[in-house]
């Protein structure tokens, strides 16, 4: 291969010269010009290995010495441009040959250019060799030209999902997309300028097409759906708590994952049918797993699916499945999101960036060693690599990094009642979750860069100071009454369990319970006594639970039932709990007498089609926020409770647009004397709008990938 070629550059008849060049450096030594371990170092002493001239026989004529020297340059303008003249050199070497044959040297001691049937065989051999080239130099087709192009920007995009797909025969692109707060499919048809929008698949993540690419389908509002590619009603296929990817088959049914704790399901595609299990997880294991993210392979009998170990940490490796004999094997460690390539490469995302191996789809094995093929491709914060391949050659990716979504250049804004903003002097970051402090001096972050850490910017001073230090994920922090410590949610040793820490820094953190199930903390009591949390369980049961911080740090059911119930919020007198819940159909607000939960309940937020998410108390216990989902309003509702509690008539406070909303928690808190909100902003540019995330696609791409990972195909 050709240093342009293994560099992935426009390859021509230069590069085919380069290749005879190599060949006839090998027939005269016996040996390989450039040998490496993996084919990645022999890429790589192809682009930069000094050549070794000393194998080749000394009596070499200087003729062949200066062909091989004019193949064999690097910089194709220097490198020789025709096969033709490379005969001519082949049969000065022949008469040069003729003339040796004919001295006095004996036949058996002469060198390789003296012995003329050895002559002939190999000047045969090379005349054979630059015939064979020149007349597919002639005749070849020109390959395919590698062509990117930047698409639809993206105004905003949810940061824990899938966001993009493409359809099979590369003509449509779909994708998540924020607009006005309204977080939607769109379609990009590359025949057309504009993109449109799939109405009605409100809250949609992890679109994936159809095998014909009529349907798209999406995870929303609690629900696996489809929709037609060029609109119409979407149509509910099956309930599903959570969502962790999905692909569907030429045998029209749907394989899909809950995303946390649980194996894949199959779904028939028509809709109606039955969910069966397609894997199961180990119950052995001494952390929580998860199957996710699964592709079906050409024909149907086998899908490549994600392993994940661990909650909400980026601990994944490649497996495969044969749907018929139930064998799986681990092809790739430290791999996810693996997708099929018609070349025979299994491409998958690693850190912010591509990776190929060579994959054989008969055998369901790999080989060789994994290369890195694109830097530069956006990552969720759960890890998922946005990127899609059509059958066709074309690639489509989120340009961006690890952690990116347009979260890295986010600040934190006050905005008052009359909404008007106020940033804080600080520096962009990837931030979510602020919790202020109970003296309001101060707010703890879930930081999502390279550190994945809690911070905490002290507004007097204007400064950041990290709290936490941890290889793990450290997220979701929340304040003790006092003040004094911060409780978060931790992967520092396994699946996300709960710890503390002094909010000053000193000491160490502490774990304050032992489980494998994922904990994430939501309040604690006004006494200090209780920890509100979130615990999901392998069988991906989401519920509210205790732990009491006395005695033996025991934990207890609050709310855990058949349905989901999170992000709950105690009432500064610790009386009430407000949390959301999908028992009507779609996620509301409700309240409950704390701790005595079953004493009472009400449901706060109207319903309506728009679902209402990440409940907020004010200060003084008299008002509860809400987000509504449909445009990301803040919602104000003023309750009562004496005698007993009664709620008020939900009305608008601010409008969402503009401000970073999360599925998986509150990412707004409100000030200690209830007349500000701290929100979280994309930092304008010099356009007045948010920074996007920029589409692109590449044509042809397959031509690069078998350039720098070959398969022998």
């Amino acid at each position: 291969m050709a240093p342009e070629q293994a560099a992935g550059k426009q390859v021509d008849r230069r590069s085919d010269l380069w290749a005879f060049g190599v060949v006839l450096w090998e027939m005269l030594t016996g040996r390989q010009l450039f040998t490496g371990e993996t084919v990645s170092h022999v890429l790589a002493a192809v682009l930069r290995a000094d050549l070794d001239w000393g194998p080749l026989p000394k009596e070499t004529p200087q003729s062949v010495r200066r062909l091989l020297r004019r193949c064999l340059e690097r910089s194709q303008k220097l490198r020789l441009p025709d096969a033709a003249v490379a005969r001519l050199e082949i049969d000065e070497s022949e008469d040069r040959s003729d003339e040796l044959s004919a001295g006095t040297t004996p036949v058996g001691q002469s060198a390789i250019w003296q012995r003329p049937l050895a002559v002939a065989a190999i000047a045969a051999a090379i005349a054979g060799v630059v015939a064979g080239l020149t007349v597919w130099n002639l005749t070849r087709p020109a390959p395919p030209r590698l062509a990117r192009f930047p698409l639809q920007t993206l105004v905003d995009a949810p940061p824990t999902a899938v966001d993009l797909a493409l359809s099979p025969d590369g003509r449509r692109i779909a994708y998540v997309a924020i607009v006005d707060g309204e977080q939607q499919l769109w379609v990009r048809e590359l025949g057309e300028v504009d993109p449109y929008r799939l109405r009605g698949t409100g809250q949609a993540i992890f679109p994936f097409f159809s095998p014909d690419g009529n349907w798209v389908g999406y995870w929303g509002e609690g629900q696996l759906w489809k929709v037609p590619v060029d609109g119409g009603r979407p149509i509910a296929l099956a309930r599903s708590r959570g969502f962790g990817g999905a692909t569907w088959g030429p045998d029209d049914t749907i394989i899909f994952s809950e995303f946390s704790g649980g194996g894949l399901l199959r779904v028939p595609a028509a809709g109606g049918g039955e969910t069966e299990p397609v894997t199961a997880v180990d119950e052995e294991a001494t952390e929580i797993t998860s199957h996710r993210h699964a592709e079906f392979l050409p024909g149907g009998e086998a899908v490549v699916f994600t392993i994940a170990r661990g909650m909400a940490t980026s601990v994944f490796d490649i497996a495969v499945l044969h749907l018929e004999t139930g064998a799986r094997t681990v092809l790739v460690r430290n791999g996810a999101d693996a997708s099929y390539s018609p070349t025979g490469h299994l491409v998958y995302g690693a850190d912010g960036a591509l990776m190929a191996v060579p994959f054989d789809v008969e055998s369901l094995t790999v080989s060789g060693e994994p290369v890195l093929v694109l830097d530069g491709v956006a990552t969720s914060n759960r890890g998922v690599s946005n990127f899609a391949l059509g059958s066709d050659g074309s690639l489509v990716y989120l340009a961006g990094s690890a952690f990116a979504f347009g979260a890295a250049n986010r600040i934190l804004i006050w905005v008052d009642r009359e909404g008007r903003e106020e940033p804080l002097a600080m520096e962009p970051g990837v931030y979510f979750y602020p919790r202020i402090s109970p003296d309001g001096t101060k707010v703890a972050l879930d930081v999502r860069g390279d550190e994945r850490d809690i911070f905490i910017w002290n507004f007097d001073r204007g400064t950041m100071s990290r709290l936490t230090f941890s290889p793990g994920v450290d997220r979701y922090p929340v304040w003790t009454p006092d003040g004094q410590r911060v409780v978060f949610g931790s992967t520092r040793e396994g699946s996300q369990n709960l710890f503390w820490q002094a909010a000053d820094g000193t000491g160490s953190p502490e774990r304050l319970n032992e489980s494998l199930e994922a904990a994430s903390p939501m309040a604690v009591s006004a006494d200090g006594t209780r920890v509100i949390f979130r615990r999901t369980t392998p069988e991906f049961s989401a519920g509210l639970h205790v732990l009491f911080l006395d005695g033996d740090r025991r934990v207890e059911p609050l709310l855990d039932s058949e349905f989901e119930e999170l992000n709950a919020d105690l009432s500064p007198d610790g009386r009430w709990i407000a949390y959301q819940s999908n028992e009507s159909g779609q996620d509301e607000i409700y309240v409950r007498p704390f701790p005595n939960v079953e004493d009472g309940r009400w449901q706060v937020s109207t319903g309506g089609r728009s679902p209402s998410r990440h409940p907020l108390w004010g200060p003084d216990g008299r008002e509860l926020l809400y987000r509504r989902i449909e445009d990301g309003a803040l919602m104000g509702v003023s309750v009562e409770t004496e005698p007993t509690f009664v709620p008020g008539t939900p009305g608008r406070i601010l409008g969402g647009a503009g401000y970073v909303f999360m599925d998986a928690g509150r990412s707004f808190d409100i000030s200690p004397d209830g007349e500000r909100f701290l929100m979280i902003k994309t930092m304008a540019g010099d356009s007045g709008q948010a920074t996007p995330l920029q589409l692109v696609l590449v044509l042809n791409w397959f031509t690069e990938l078998q350039a720098r990972v070959p398969t022998g195909r």
